[in-house]
């Protein structure tokens, strides 16, 4: 019984990194094919028409998901700030002692809270709007898109 448990979990881990390498080939076509990107307040109005036009959604999804993404708009922008200000001392530190490798790391380790946080609000809001939408996922999926997400983090 071990051995068909311990099986059955590298299945699932060749599949998920197989299906995670075919979605970043996917991601990077479209990528690729977009002519430039759209700023994030065409996107949020888009969302926001998207959502106040839908005939499939009720009128309490609307507005928890119209609430979700003021919130997470408003996160999003707190983070954003961070980062600019994160460049600002980059650019202060590199211009008066050069980059130490202490100030490096350091500030490396911040623009990696950073980043972490905006996926965590991204993936934190995803996971909001698939309850709100009646679509939860099991502990599992959750799993395997924190790693597909964190583990290109680490790289």
């Amino acid at each position: 019984m071990k051995l068909f448990n311990i099986l059955s979990l590298t299945t699932l881990l060749v599949l998920s990194v197989s299906c995670a390498t075919k979605q970043d080939k996917a991601i990077s076509k479209e990528l690729a094919q977009k002519p430039e990107a759209s700023s994030h307040q065409e996107v949020d109005q888009k969302v926001r028409k998207t959502i106040e036009a839908s005939t499939q959604l009720t009128e309490i999804q609307k507005t928890q998901l119209l609430d979700l993404q003021d919130k997470t708009q408003t996160k999003m922008l707190h983070l954003k700030q961070e980062e600019i200000k994160l460049h600002e001392i980059l650019v202060k530190e590199f211009g008066t002692s050069g980059n130490s490798p202490r100030f490096v790391n350091s500030f490396k380790k911040k623009l990696r809270q950073n980043a972490r946080a905006r996926i965590d609000a991204i993936m934190g809001s995803m996971k909001e709007a698939n309850k709100i939408l009646g679509r939860e996922k099991t502990q599992e999926q959750n799993e395997i898109m924190s790693n597909f997400f964190y583990g290109h983090m680490n790289r």
